[in-house]
């Protein structure tokens, strides 16, 4: 009976059920969040090594090294925004937070579209 009052008010609009319906299932979300945002670490400097090896990332003598670091840089950006949001942002959700929190996931689909963008100009080196 709540749980259909919650997603009433949801799709009505209201802030203060979608709120209520974030705070129920952000920790459900955290559950798939944090191990795709770590597997997400390793995968993407697990294959920088493939084209770049570790002994050469401070070279920046050709596009992959700049792509190397571009990459990287926003990768840290994406794990910085996560950190910032789990701590600090969740913890603490109110209804005004609601604007700092959409902030937050525009910012975070604006690098993944930045990353899909650089590994792919990183494979075939002509963006």
């Amino acid at each position: 009976m709540v749980l259909v009052s919650l997603m009433r008010s949801f799709f009505l609009g209201s802030y203060v059920g979608k709120l209520l319906l974030m705070r129920i299932s952000q920790y459900s979300f955290l559950k798939i969040g944090i191990p795709a945002l770590l597997i997400q670490v390793v995968t993407g400097i697990s294959m920088a090594l493939i084209y770049v090896p570790f002994s050469q990332w401070g070279n920046l003598s050709t596009s992959h090294h700049v792509y190397l670091w571009i990459k990287l840089g926003l990768l840290l950006a994406t794990v910085g925004l996560g950190i910032h949001a789990r701590f600090f942002i969740l913890p603490r959700l109110t209804v005004e937070k609601l604007s700092l929190l959409s902030m937050h996931i525009i910012l975070v689909t604006i690098l993944a579209v930045a990353l899909v963008v650089t590994g792919l100009s990183f494979r075939f080196t002509y963006f």
